[in-house]
Parts: structure tokens; sequence; C-alpha cells
């Protein structure tokens, strides 16, 4: 089993304006390619400290991967640190300045004289292809281990993962066994339910990890079971998730990670319809997600924020007497603004969402918290305009992204139980 060991480089990572996600997905990446992690650590912007927790991570492991501190500025001293590290001179490489330099002319800007610091590697070093940025990684021996240094840039380091230091890691054989992963993506479930029907889903085959992770309002879930392979323990990991796969019914977006939004703009693409959004309490949101979702021009109309009374009367023909008489946080008002999204925009489907959000604003029987979501549709069979009623906890930053999320997987189950 090869074990690896992840140094995330930046003062920033120590004192809490950055949160590190980079040894979170490096730690994933290998663990899918079969290598074991034995630690994180996260260290400042102080070359002797860097070069002292590289040499004592090499000692211990056959991997270590550094991010973090390959950037063109003086704090940037990853490049010295495994430089000091492994007792090597730095060495400019003039073909990789000038892929630099192509870099800054594709852009129409002219090159700081402070990017040749990002062509300068230790003396030696293997030198790995950035495709997301101008700061290349590089490989170096260390004793019996490998030293792998990527950019902290988070698309910078999500490309290299993907391509250069895959191949790396490939090519010399440096990858094992992988174990299984079964993963599923599931909404509009509580973490404690979700481990309730877990916990009463059958036998579990020895050795198995379950991981989870709540994402604001959606669950990932992965089953991960080690190798060696074995026939039995991997039929009793089939029946596992055959039963959970029942257990979790509607709930389950997706198997392969797709997340709530991107499965239901996919499931509109793939129907031929189109969805457009009313909403109150949650600001633009909604659409604000569903935009972020490549495609999303085929099947989003119209998003409309009409977040007072006034406005709500005027963009989406709300009656003036519903909302004297029921308030705009009511069953009657949401559903009206739905059926004037869809009337307005003529999309197939529309939704619509106002609560109090808080922290005041409650009153007797609507108290902070309370969000009431419509959804009306034009299908055959669709039926009448339908609204929930649901409180969210938390902070206002959090109501908001659980009661878009709600909406949401609302037209999901919609479009699952009209269509399968």
């Amino acid at each position: 089993m090869i074990l690896a060991e992840i140094v995330t480089v930046g003062d920033e990572l120590l004192d809490g304006r950055v949160l590190d996600t980079n040894a979170r997905k490096i730690a994933l990446f290998l663990a899918d390619r079969g290598i074991q992690v034995a630690r994180h650590l996260s260290i400042g912007d102080r070359e002797g400290e860097i070069a002292r927790a590289i040499l004592e991570a090499a000692g211990r492991c056959d991997l270590v991967i550094t991010t973090g501190g390959l950037g063109p500025t003086e704090d940037d001293r990853t490049r010295h640190a495994v430089a000091a590290a492994t007792g090597a001179d730095l060495a400019f490489h003039e073909d990789v300045f000038a892929r630099i330099e192509a870099l800054f002319r594709a852009r129409g800007m002219p090159v700081p004289a402070s990017n040749r610091l990002q062509a300068l590697f230790p003396a030696g070093a293997e030198v790995l292809e950035n495709g997301a940025g101008s700061a290349p990684g590089f490989a170096v021996r260390l004793g019996r281990a490998r030293v792998l240094s990527a950019p902290g840039v988070p698309s910078e380091l999500d490309w290299m993962l993907r391509e250069s230091i895959d191949r790396w890691i490939r090519e010399r054989g440096l990858d094992g066994e992988a174990p299984r992963i079964e993963r599923f993506r599931l909404s509009g479930l509580s973490e404690s339910a979700m481990q309730d029907l877990l916990d009463g889903a059958g036998q579990r085959p020895a050795g198995l990890v379950v991981r989870d992770r709540v994402d604001a309002g959606e669950i990932d879930l992965e089953l991960v079971l080690p190798p060696p392979r074995d026939a039995s323990r991997w039929a009793m990991l089939d029946g596992l998730v055959k039963a959970l796969e029942g257990e979790f019914g509607e709930s389950i977006v997706s198997r392969d990670g797709t997340t709530l939004v991107e499965a239901l703009v996919r499931k509109l693409v793939a129907l031929g319809r189109t969805l457009s959004v009313a909403e109150s309490c949650t600001g633009g949101l909604i659409g604000h997600l569903i935009t972020e979702v490549p495609g999303a021009s085929a099947v989003f109309v119209e998003g409309t924020v009409a977040y007072s009374n006034p406005a709500k009367v005027r963009s989406l023909g709300v009656p003036e007497e519903l909302l004297a008489a029921h308030g705009a946080v009511s069953e009657e008002v949401v559903k009206a603004m739905a059926r004037g999204a869809l009337e307005r925009t003529g999309s197939d489907f529309a939704l619509a969402t106002s609560g109090i959000l808080g922290p005041g604003g409650a009153t007797p029987g609507k108290p902070v918290g309370l969000v009431w979501t419509a959804l009306a549709g034009r299908e055959p069979g669709f039926g009448p305009v339908r609204a929930w009623r649901r409180e969210f906890p938390g902070p206002r930053s959090a109501k908001k992204v659980f009661a878009a999320k709600h909406a949401l997987d609302r037209l999901r189950r919609a479009l699952l139980a009209a269509r399968g």
C-alpha cells in the first residue's frame, strides 16, 4: 500500500481567511487510486518550516503532495523550500517561461517580471503541466519518497489532479487497487433520517467505510469497500446498495455525484420542458442556482424577484385583496405567484417562494423560518397548483439556501412522479 501525506501551504489557511478545501479533494483523489493518506498538515508561508515539514513527511511515507506557495509573489516559498529540503539549486526553465509569456499575450496583458519566479524549479525536477493557470507544478525525489508540488488555486489544482498528476501517478505505478465506491446524492432527507435508513438496510460487509457530507440541503453518501476484492464481500455490498435504493426512493438525486440542480436541469432538457420562477424570500437564488448549470438556457425562461407586495401585484398579477386577506407569506399568495409566473412567461412549469427569513417579521402563526413554496404546471394531468409549508432552521443565509433547494426538489420529485 502506497502511503501519502498532504501539506497545504499558506498563512491564509492558518488564520481562517481561507477554508482548506484542497486537502479534501487531494485525499479523495488519492483514495480513489488506492493510495492511503496518513496525514494532513497545513503550514504557513515560512520557507524553513515548509522544508522541515516536507523532510519529515518524506521520511514517513512514499508520496508527499504539497499545494500552495507557487505563485509569483515574495510569500510564495514552496519551490525554495523543496529545493532546500532536497539540497538542490533552483534552475530557470526557458521553455516554461515562454509558455507563461504566451499565456499573458493571449490575454492582451504584459508579462510582469515577477512571473519569472514561476519558471524556477529545483534542479532535476520534473515539470507538471498546469492547463488552467500560469504556475506549473513539479515533482522531485527525496529519499524513498516522491514530492509533488501543485498550485493552491482550487481550479488549477482541479485541472492538474484530473490531467497531469493523475497521468504522472499512473505512469510510475504508484496507484494501487482502488476501493469499490458506491455513491448516493440525496435530497429532501435529513442526515439523521438517512442514518436510520442506512442502519436498517441490512448487513454490511467487513471493512466497509461509510462517508457522508451535508451540502446545503443535500447529502453526499459514499459506501467505500477497500480491497482486496472478495466475491462474498462484493455480493453483500450489492445487497446493501439494492436495499438502500428501495429505502431512499425518490430522495435519490443521482448515483454519480450529480447535484440536485444539475439533475433537474438535465431532466427538463431531456423532457423538452421549460421553467420560470417567482421569488420573494429567496431573492433570486433559485434562478442563480439554475443558471450556474451549463445548458440551463435551454430550459430557464425567466426569473422574477417580487420582494415587495406592490411588486407581487405589478409583476405577477397577485390580487391586492389576496395579500390583504392572507399576507404575503401564505399558501394563497404563493400559489397566485406561481400561477402568475406560469401565465406571464409561457413556461411549462413555475416555482414560487415566499417566507420569513428573520431575524424579525414573525407574527402569530407565522414564525421566523416559515417558507411557502408553490409549483404550477401546464402538463396534462398535472393538476392544480401545489403548495408546501416548511419551517427552516439556522441563520438567514442558511434558510435562504434550504428554501431554494426545497423548491427545486419539489419540481424534481413532481417530474419523477409524472414521468418516471
